[in-house]
């Protein structure tokens, strides 16, 4: 039995303090008394918390504590211990455990308490499925016994398969050794740690030449989560997504790394890592090797494959390594122009800094998206291979466009080649495109000296330019549609390349023609009818509509026509067909739109008026008046998918210009709308409304001294010049583009780009812009306008025309990368006006061969 001894000291006077055995000596003694109190024996306890995982084939070996009792203590293992009903996902135990006894007594409080050493080594049972015998629970038991008391504990653990991985970083610098993932493990095994395998003591770490070429090892620590029982081997091979039937820069293959020329491969069975019994740690190496060649980074990858000796779990044994590429990096400037026979560009080259070696570039033209016939154009270097020499910065590829008279008429599209380089997936860059333009001539369109005058033109899905001709050369006015297309005249209409649209008795003008290109393309004309009140009609002057549908064989055939009015003259201003809507404005004085009074009344005075028109029926969608009870002039229109945009001119101390909005649905005017206006302290002559390209804001169109804006409130040229007014979604202002010769210019035309954001302007000037050259008396003009925050910026100016006066007429987008403009000169016919269609880059550029 123990006993606490326990050591008292007080001062009594009277009083005696008996502990256990009563007083002793007298009771006014000073002296400590000493007693011995007997106490029971603390609790066994079994000390330690033994991990929960066992592996197969490797040993197993936890170290456990005893305490309390008697001190003289006796471990046992049990196998299958009593369970509580309750557990049912206990499997019975399959493994024998051994203690050793590392301690059996301990004499005094203050001595190491006695350990157990439990130890196992799990083997597979021969013949078993790992599927089955991993990762199921067991259980085990401890008793542990002082010879007159005991106590048990009961522990859960699983089985499972000893599981390889790698640990450590991925890349490896191209030239260069990789081996710091490694360096730790080579220190442990240089102070005899046993855990490290023997591997490592043969290990060459430094650069090799092979073949002729230099070769870098790679090296990647692997470890097992417990030491394996016997020699154990295991074996891995290098696999790449790199394709052989691809060239190396294809942009499937950029990516991947090129086995024997990025790095040498290994194949299966060749690489192997040899766990002698006891360890756990070693490396897997790879070399790599120092190319040459211009490339992104690449990727391989190394993949355990099987297993000898131990159970092994290999399942996430593998891992993907990039290569850092280290030759010099390329810039390369794509090209996107439009150009005519003869023609030459260089598309460079550049490397940021010299390399060692020469720099081979592979260049070839893609065939998929080229449709020029081989004999239209000349790449050089012709053997297909841009050679930058060694030491060199700079190379540069060659495309010639040449003279080529047998050009496919029958072709709908501008033939295009482009050009592409091995690399371009590398370094990020685009291939070079080069449109071959094949509207070289000013191709006339209408004469004046027979009697006819160009109204606009539009462009049909298959590239086709379709002119809207007024006939005045018989009694009355007639309308031709006249289809041309590159070198000569093409079938519209039953065979013939002109329409005639006509009525009995009835003048027509023609106002517009547009084309909705969706899934057929249909032709949208525009025109007025002197009416005179004729049955059929609304009042003296109406408009009216007609569509032609497209065919597969590519012509059209009239699909409806239809008219609409009020019961006075109508006035068209202007029409923009967005999808399938058509919105027509203009003006009258008129009270009722299509024989009935309109909801949103006329104001008084001449009106505005604004129809939206289903072109697939042909019939209105709605229609209403627009303006003030002052005499409204609408000029222009422009409509997206929420909101329709109005420009009027009004007449206030001088000419000014009114911008409005109304809903494309309901037909209603926006409302806690501020609408601007264009007020400078001159006469402001607006031209054209239209969105942006990306329906974010929208630009205006205007001409004359004043500048609304400025702080002078007059053009900085002190003439009349064009400007630009730029506005947001939410009508504020953002700024103003002026385009400005030496002498007073007029804006007629403005449209926008998709496929660049630009804004496209035409006019004409009697003055001279600069670095431009005056040819006549008026000269046209087209300028182009890139985005430039929330305004624009010019790109380019051509001032083009003839000897005499020269106006423009209309513009249209044809392509991704040029437009055509309708302009009318009269050299040609002197006193008469001669209608051409020219071409012009999305750069400024004239195609079309000047006169």
């Amino acid at each position: 039995m123990d006993y606490l001894h326990v050591l008292i000291k007080a001062t009594f006077t009277s009083v005696c303090l008996m502990l256990i055995g009563g007083c002793t000596g007298d009771s006014d003694s000073s002296e400590p008394q000493i007693a011995a109190v007997e106490l029971s024996s603390p609790p066994l306890e079994i000390l330690g918390f033994p991990p929960q995982t066992l592996y197969y084939d490797s040993p197993f070996t936890f170290t456990f504590g005893a305490a309390g009792g008697s001190g003289a203590y006796q471990m046992a293992y049990v196998k299958h211990p009593e369970i509580n009903d309750d557990v049912t996902d206990i499997d019975t135990n399959i493994v024998d455990m051994y203690i050793e006894n590392i301690s059996s007594s301990a004499d005094d409080d203050d001595a190491i308490k006695p350990a157990f050493k439990l130890e196992a080594l799990v083997e597979f049972p021969e013949g078993a499925s790992p599927e089955t015998l991993v990762g199921r629970n067991y259980t085990y038991g401890l008793e542990l016994s002082d010879g007159i008391n005991s106590t048990s504990e009961t522990y859960d653990f699983s089985v499972a398969a000893n599981a390889l991985s790698f640990s450590g970083g991925s890349i490896i610098n191209e030239g260069a050794s990789s081996i710091a993932s490694i360096n730790n493990l080579v220190t442990a095994y240089n102070a005899g740690n046993t855990l490290v395998c023997n591997q490592v003591g043969d290990i060459s770490l430094g650069r090799r030449d092979v073949d002729g070429v230099h070769v870098y090892p790679a090296a990647f620590l692997v470890e097992l989560e417990a030491p394996v029982s016997k020699r154990t081997t295991a074996y891995y091979k290098t696999t790449s997504k790199y394709s052989s039937d691809l060239r190396e820069r294809n942009a499937s293959n950029i990516e991947y790394a090129r086995p024997d020329v990025d790095y040498r491969s290994i194949a299966e069975g060749d690489g192997k890592v040899v766990f002698e019994a006891g360890q756990s740690a070693c490396f897997v190496l790879v070399e790599t090797i120092d190319d040459g060649i211009i490339e992104s980074n690449e990727t391989f990858e190394i993949e355990f494959t099987s297993v000898e000796g131990a159970l092994i779990d290999i399942a996430s044994a593998n891992k993907t390594i990039e290569i850092i590429d280290n030759e010099p990096s390329v810039t390369m400037s794509n090209i996107e122009s439009v150009g005519n026979e003869g023609s030459s560009y260089n598309i460079p080259v550049n490397l940021r800094a010299p390399y060692v070696a020469d720099v081979e570039i592979a260049i070839y033209v893609d065939t998929d998206k080229t449709t020029a016939e081989q004999s239209d154009y000349l790449l050089t270097p012709e053997n297909g291979v841009l050679l930058i020499p060694a030491g060199s910065l700079n190379g540069a590829i060659s495309v010639d466009i040449l003279e080529n008279e047998d050009f496919d008429d029958d072709l709908s599209e501008d033939e295009k080649i482009v050009i592409r380089t091995d690399i371009e997936d590398i370094i990020d860059a685009e291939p070079s495109e080069f449109i071959i333009n094949d509207w070289v001539d000013n191709a006339v369109v209408a004469r004046g000296e027979i009697g006819q005058e160009a109204v606009d033109f539009t462009i049909d899905s298959n590239g086709r330019v379709i002119s809207l001709i007024s006939d005045t050369s018989n009694i009355n006015s007639v309308i031709t549609l006249s289809l041309r297309h590159r070198s000569g005249d093409i079938a519209l209409v039953d065979g013939l390349s002109d329409l005639v649209i006509a009525l009995p008795d009835t003048n027509l003008k023609p106002i517009s023609i547009s084309t909705s290109k969706d899934e057929v393309d249909r032709i949208v004309i525009v025109y007025e009818v002197e009416a005179q009140n004729a049955d059929g009609f609304f009042g003296r002057r109406d408009f009216g509509v007609m569509v032609l549908a497209g065919s597969e064989s590519g012509a059209f055939d009239v699909e409806s026509t239809s008219y609409y009015g009020s019961e006075e003259d109508d006035f068209i201003s202007s029409t923009r067909l967005y999808g399938k809507e058509l919105y027509v404005s203009g003006n009258t004085s008129g009270f009722m739109l299509n024989g009935e009074p309109a909801d949103i009344a006329n104001r008084g005075g001449v009106d505005g008026f604004v129809y939206k028109i289903d072109i697939t029926n042909n019939a209105p969608v709605w229609y209403r008046f627009v303006g003030t009870e002052e005499d409204d002039d609408i000029k222009s229109i422009d409509a997206g998918n929420r909101d329709l945009i109005s420009l009027s001119g009004i007449r206030t101390s001088s000419m000014d210009g009114a911008i409005g909005s109304l809903s494309v649905s309901t037909k209603l005017t926006r409302e806690n709308v501020d609408f601007p206006e264009i007020s400078s302290n001159r006469d402001d002559n607006v031209r054209v409304i239209r969105y942006d390209s990306d329906l974010s804001g929208f630009s205006v169109l205007a001409d004359g001294l004043g500048l609304e804006y400025s702080t002078t409130g007059v053009t900085s040229s002190l003439t009349r010049d064009v400007v630009v007014y730029s506005y947001d979604s939410a009508f504020n202002s953002t700024g103003y583009t002026e385009i400005s010769s030496s002498g007073a210019d007029v804006g007629v035309a403005m449209i926008n780009t998709d496929e660049d954001d630009l804004l496209i302007v035409a006019g004409q000037t009697d003055g001279q812009f600069s670095d431009q050259t005056k040819l006549g008396g008026d000269d046209a003009f087209v300028t182009v306008l890139g985005r430039e925050g929330a305004g624009y910026s010019q790109i380019g100016l051509v001032q083009f025309g003839s000897i005499q006066n020269d106006r423009v007429i209309s513009l249209k987008e044809y392509s991704d990368s040029k437009f055509l403009v309708l302009w009318s000169e009269m050299q040609t016919d002197p006193g008469q006006e001669t209608y051409r269609i020219s071409a012009f880059s999305n750069s400024g550029e004239m195609l079309s061969s000047p006169l």
